[in-house]
């Protein structure tokens, strides 16, 4: 999936943040907020994370001081020993859900716009795609979709015949003795 273009940014959350930072060290933070966005972590160590936050050669000793009192506390260090802000880190894990499910409901809805073209579809049929493909093939090859499609149907009548043979009993599914083995 391409890399996203932009960032959540909760401006109230930014403000209960750095309520008492002074400007510099709210600066600092947000160029390493930005570039946790971009990369997805940060490096732990002390000179980096300042070439990271733009300090000047002049503000390293600062920078120094307040990462330690202040900046500090807002990273966490993952498994990997990189840093890492818990709200940026939840706010990129939500972000990338939201793109996977906007990304499965454009790939369905040309899937089954193709079907739809070449093909009558039951509601059946068309609830057990929307539940059961999983769209890892080049859904614009024509002739690949084809063939996923006749696989679906043959799994879709299966699963239907199969489905007319059980009945359900409480929570327990019995399956009928017509069957001959």
């Amino acid at each position: 999936m391409a890399k996203d273009p932009a960032c959540l940014f909760f401006i109230d959350k930014w403000l209960l943040a750095t309520k008492e930072m002074k400007p510099d060290c709210r600066g600092w933070y947000l160029n390493l907020i930005l570039h946790q966005f971009d990369k997805g972590s940060l490096p732990a160590d002390i000179e980096e994370l300042a070439n990271l936050a733009d300090v000047r050669m002049s503000e390293f000793e600062r920078f120094k001081q307040v990462f330690e009192q202040v900046l500090k506390q807002k990273f966490e260090q993952n498994s990997e020993g990189r840093l890492e802000n818990s709200v940026a880190k939840e706010i990129l894990k939500n972000r990338e859900m939201f793109k996977e499910k906007r990304s499965f409901a454009g790939k369905l809805s040309y899937f089954l716009k193709f079907v739809k073209s070449k093909h009558q579809l039951n509601n059946g049929l068309e609830e057990f795609i929307k539940d059961n493909v999983v769209f890892d093939f080049d859904i614009k090859d024509e002739q690949v979709s084809e063939q996923v499609f006749e696989q679906i149907v043959e799994l879709y009548t299966v699963n239907v015949n199969t489905s007319k043979n059980k009945k359900v009993t409480g929570n327990k599914i019995v399956v009928k003795d017509d069957f001959n083995f």
